[in-house]
């Protein structure tokens, strides 16, 4: 009996360190968003996975991908933003390469005290984004693909990226 109790105490310490790691190993994911439709997708560090929204839940995305079209057509962009045009984004670095801006991104272990934006410049591949969640914890993401595309009066915007959040 005492050897089964000391197994299950063991698997269980196992299992909640486990999921510590796991929860703040950065992870790939690819946003898009066409901004005619009536439904969006952003990214969520709560659920650590891109959403629809307005979704059951009611969850908030902490970002999503936009982009802009001016009166003669022109789309810019992407850009990052919130639903509700907070102060949650702040810039920690740009990288000239893939291998540079990894090797930051897997250093970096708590949020800096840069002042916070609610709408960024057009984002690059290789940028390092501090978030402030919309449950007030901290993550960053590691563009790795950025781009929009004009389709018929719309378009799209897309990004390839990793996040983590910080543990806190």
């Amino acid at each position: 009996m005492k050897k089964i109790l000391k197994l299950i105490l063991c698997a269980s310490i196992f299992l909640s360190f486990g999921c510590n790691d796991k929860e703040n190993t950065a992870v790939e994911f690819t946003l898009t968003n066409d901004l005619s439709s009536q439904i969006f997708h952003g990214f969520s560090f709560r659920k650590m996975d891109t959403i629809t929204f307005p979704n059951s839940e009611n969850i908030i995305p902490d970002l999503m991908v936009v982009y802009l079209i001016n009166d003669f057509g022109d789309i810019s962009g992407p850009f990052l933003s919130h639903q509700n045009a907070e102060n949650r984004f702040a810039l920690i670095g740009t990288f000239e390469n893939r291998i540079s801006a990894q090797d930051c991104f897997d250093t970096i272990s708590c949020s800096n005290n840069s002042a916070y934006q609610s709408f960024t410049p057009e984002i690059k591949p290789y940028e390092i984004w501090q978030v402030k969640t919309t449950t007030e914890e901290v993550g960053v993401i590691l563009i790795l693909e950025a781009r929009v595309e004009k389709i018929g009066s719309g378009g799209i915007a897309e990004m390839k990226f990793k996040a983590k959040k910080f543990l806190l």
